[in-house]
């Protein structure tokens, strides 16, 4: 029922087929990646998890290749709007801390945390971006919302039992997708090993508690 578990979240999960599409080579190596720290979980093994990360690197390399406009430094005009608006109020409040807290270091630590937090929305995730959706960037659900409680579940699992496997496959891709951002067609694909073994592992464990295996 294990593996089953993560075979009906990686086949029915629209991600998969947009990666298929994108690169067929590409879906390979993240649902190899992906059933590589399945085991590494249902093991409780680090050597697996080692193994993982050598997946993890190139899948990580594909993204910030395939994001455009990657990096803190790359402000469109939309973002240009919103930080000269964030300057006028910080001015308002004091004109040496607008100017200070107005510069562009303070604007790359502002995407960064933009970022970052855009990365961690489930609503990218389980309902295309809605309502919420980002003009010029393509959204797409990339799996069920019916997968939401299996989700949340097997996360409560992984931070219990499995801390080291999701730190390493949520919090590396995070830290990459914070700084480089999330202008790419297939959106950030290097969590979609993170969110299947989360949902995979909360599917099983909900099933088996319902006493239905």
């Amino acid at each position: 029922m294990y593996i089953l578990s993560i075979l009906i979240t990686l086949i029915s999960s629209l991600w998969s087929w947009e990666l298929f599409s994108f690169n067929p080579n590409l879906l390979l190596v993240v649902w190899s990646a992906t059933i590589i720290l399945f085991l590494s979980v249902i093991k409780s093994s680090k050597k697996i998890l080692c193994i993982f990360c050598l997946f993890l690197i190139p899948i990580l390399v594909v993204q910030w290749k395939t994001t455009r406009n990657a990096g803190l430094d790359y402000m469109s005009e939309t973002d240009w709007s919103l930080f000269a608006t964030r300057r006028i109020e910080l001015s308002a409040v004091s004109p040496s801390l607008g100017r200070y807290l107005g510069n562009k270091p303070e604007y790359m630590f502002y995407k960064f945390e933009q970022n970052l937090l855009r990365s961690m929305d489930l609503n990218l995730y389980f309902f295309g971006s809605h309502p919420r959706e980002r003009s010029g960037i393509r959204e797409f659900e990339k799996f069920s919302f019916l997968f939401l409680p299996f989700f949340i579940f097997g996360l409560l699992r992984l931070v219990k039992f499995s801390p080291w496997q999701l730190g390493t496959s949520l919090f590396i891709p995070l830290l990459v997708l914070a700084i480089i951002g999330q202008d790419n067609p297939i959106g950030p694909f290097s969590l979609l090993p993170f969110f299947s073994v989360t949902i995979a592992v909360g599917m099983f464990n909900i099933i088996k508690k319902l006493n239905v295996i």
